[in-house]
């Protein structure tokens, strides 16, 4: 879908998202967010929601490290911390700075509780609002734009150079390590315009689904099958590791004209968050 040139003074945001533990790994440490929705248990099918751009809102993918205790709680806890951190007026230094307390915090929990030493978790995402769009990541999960059947990535692995897909060693992340580091996010930022789409996801898509299966696959589904359509591949792939899809349009219209709110898997609280 091209860029629309009508007046965008009303914009939607809709998001179909999903995680999925994958077909090898017993659990999912992977963490989704979108706007205050975090989920962590794996889905079997997406939750599509509708939002008005008047306020910020943050999606993200977040991909725990650490074993099956460490990584979901690190995931998890950067994911609650993000949503907490990133909200009205927001900038690319806010959301860099927004990163860095959330490393911070992640390695004073980790020396607290010899159990989650090491934890450690990528970040992936977007903030919309109604001034622009700012992407940001740290590690390898990703941040694409899609524009018609092309697939532009955004965002920066962090990997060692020369390294190919499927690597098990990325050079920064949100904790991670058994001592302290310092963590350089990469941020950026760009105009809001309907008919423009964002694909986040996690590396269990990236190291399964060739980019050339994403790029057919935007080129001819709408969102939902989109994200079914991309789950599905990567599963047909093996799915080694846990994976996470979230798809967000930009859209002009009314919130009436777009159906309602929230459709699909119902949006339980994480773990030990309050209902």
């Amino acid at each position: 879908m091209a860029d629309d040139p009508r007046d965008d003074a009303h914009l939607l945001l809709h998001v179909t998202a999903v995680t999925h533990r994958g077909s090898v790994r017993a659990h999912n440490e992977d963490t989704i967010v979108v706007d205050d929705w975090i989920h962590s248990d794996s889905m079997e099918a997406p939750r599509q929601s509708v939002h008005d751009v008047a306020e910020a809102k943050l999606l993200l993918v977040a991909d725990g490290m650490g074993g099956h205790a460490g990584g979901r709680e690190a995931s998890s806890r950067a994911a609650q911390q993000l949503v907490r951190l990133i909200a009205g007026d927001t900038g690319p230094p806010e959301v860099a700075e927004a990163l860095r307390t959330v490393n911070r915090d992640l390695f004073a929990g980790a020396a607290g509780d010899p159990a989650l030493r090491g934890m450690g978790t990528t970040a992936a995402g977007i903030v919309v609002t109604s001034g622009g769009i700012i992407w940001f990541n740290v590690g390898d999960s990703r941040v694409y734009s899609v524009r018609q059947e092309f697939v532009r990535q955004l965002s920066v692995d962090d990997v060692p150079l020369g390294s190919g897909p499927g690597g098990s060693r990325i050079t920064q992340a949100l904790g991670g390590a058994d001592t302290y580091l310092e963590i350089d996010p990469h941020v950026g930022s760009e105009s809001i315009r309907s008919g423009r789409r964002y694909l986040l996801c996690s590396d269990g898509l990236t190291d399964a689904v060739p980019l050339e299966t994403v790029e057919r696959a935007v080129s001819s589904s709408d969102d939902r099958s989109l994200v079914d359509g991309l789950l599905e591949s990567t599963l047909a792939a093996g799915a080694p590791d846990n994976v996470s899809i979230v798809l967000a349009s930009i859209r002009s219209g009314t919130r009436d004209a777009a159906g309602p709110p929230t459709v699909g898997v119902p949006a339980p609280p994480v773990e030990g968050e309050a209902e």
